[in-house]
């Protein structure tokens, strides 16, 4: 089966993967939908991948030790630097047999290259071959936990529709931005709720002191900081919900707009 890696697009056989930068991502993707599991490197997952029978998928007959293949190579980072030296790693560590990649204009790489593969780890290595000859690097997008292929180290967040209930319409580093000026808005109205009467109960006589409300958004905040996954921002979110009808006001509607 052929992997046509364009300078804009990837396919398998006649089967789109998607934009060059998100193809590595789509696959493993669609891999995990399929083998899902909490950590891919665990005996427990390798010695399913073993035992399960095998599924198709992009017209692979797959168990999904492709997946620890990766996760392994990517030793719990979320962004690596790629180098052809560095993705033959890989290669060699999961006896890939792949040959050279042929252009794609049969003059040089600049228009893509191809491919021929047999198995999801084949195709792996092959895109990050890509992505090792251009000097990009992937990126675990810090929102949908998707990868990405960027030249630029510093990118948390992929250019993919947003994977968060009302910003789905947005790409996933606008959709962090809305969410945070949200969540912002939110804190300050519970907080000047909570000055204008003192800061001591909500509505129905509990205790809401301001010190304790700002020190639990101090820690959502913090963790939004350190990854700002969907469940993260999610979480501050129910959290100041909650705050906002225990101090009597409406609560603030959740939209990306």
């Amino acid at each position: 089966m052929q992997l046509c890696i364009r300078a804009d697009y990837v396919t398998l056989g006649d089967k789109l993967i998607g934009t060059t930068n998100n193809a590595l991502g789509n696959f493993v993707n669609v891999l995990e939908r399929e083998f899902p599991s909490d950590d891919y490197t665990s005996e427990k997952y390798i010695l399913n991948c073993l035992q399960r029978k095998r599924k198709a998928v992009y017209g692979l007959n797959e168990n999904g030790s492709v997946l620890t293949s990766f996760y392994m190579f990517m030793n719990g980072e979320h962004r690596r630097a790629l180098t052809l030296q560095i993705v033959d790693t890989f290669r060699i560590s999961n006896n890939v047999k792949v040959g050279l990649p042929t252009p794609i204009n049969k003059a040089d790489y600049s228009d893509g290259m191809v491919f021929n593969v047999n198995s999801a780890v084949a195709v792996v290595y092959a895109l990050l071959y890509d992505y090792g000859f251009n000097n990009l690097r992937i990126v675990q997008c810090g929102l949908c936990n998707r990868w990405f292929a960027t030249p630029n180290m510093r990118e948390k967040f992929c250019n993919r529709n947003a994977l968060l209930a009302g910003y789905e319409h947005l790409h996933c580093e606008q959709a962090v931005r809305n969410a945070l000026q949200n969540l912002q808005r939110r804190k300050k109205k519970v907080y000047g709720r909570l000055y204008e009467n003192g800061g001591e109960t909500d509505i129905n006589g509990c205790p809401i002191a301001i010190d304790d409300f700002l020190n639990k958004c101090a820690v959502y905040s913090d963790a939004i900081k350190q990854r700002a996954t969907a469940a993260n921002i999610n979480a501050y979110s129910d959290y100041l919900d909650g705050c906002l009808s225990r101090v009597g006001l409406r609560r603030y509607k959740k939209t990306g707009g």
